[in-house]
């Protein structure tokens, strides 16, 4: 790598800014644009803070999806959905839209884990938001290593050496909460 391209790549990972919340779980990132690439290097900086932090929020990208493709491959390769049909002409995107007279359950509205039913689970997911009501459209994560961690020791005994079954059957199966919900 040239001596330019080297201290370019190394400029665009000391742009950025991780800001930790309050209590450390989740951070912000600014000083991107992922509009105009991910430098390797930059890219490194946010893979540590991710693991650092479980959950970053990246304020202010407008995405078009070849961006958003384009940000997530800079992490890691794309994670395979089995149940939901990708945006037309982008294989590895999921739009998941709800318009304003749905009656349906809100798709994805409990407490989940994304596609940790799968073999191989993706590391990580990407949420990208486009409209937001005013009401009821955040997302909201839990740190269960914290959550762990905050039991009594009695507790994480018991715990101690279970194994839990990740299905898909609740959402997706022929009696599951989606398909009660198809016609709606």
């Amino acid at each position: 790598m040239a001596n330019s391209t080297r201290a370019a790549a190394g400029a665009a990972a000391a742009a950025i800014t991780v800001s930790p919340l309050a209590n450390d779980f989740g951070a912000i990132v600014t000083g991107l644009d992922f509009a105009r690439g991910l430098a390797p290097d930059a890219a490194h900086a946010i893979r540590a803070a991710w693991a650092r932090h479980a959950v970053l929020v990246f304020p202010e990208q407008e995405l078009a999806p070849e961006a958003l493709e384009a940000f997530t491959l800079a992490l890691g390769a794309f994670g395979e959905d089995p149940f939901i049909a990708p945006m037309p002409g982008h294989p590895n995107i999921l739009e998941l839209r709800r318009e304003p007279d749905e009656t349906a359950q809100n798709f994805g509205a409990a407490w989940h884990s994304d596609w940790s039913f799968q073999p191989c689970p993706p590391a990580g997911t990407i949420l990208h938001s486009k409209i937001v009501p005013p009401v009821g459209g955040d997302t909201l994560y839990a740190d269960t290593a914290r959550a762990f961690e905050a039991l009594s020791p009695t507790m994480q005994r018991m715990l101690d050496g279970l194994e839990a079954v990740h299905s898909a059957a609740f959402a997706y199966g022929p009696r599951g909460v989606l398909a009660r919900d198809a016609d709606r």
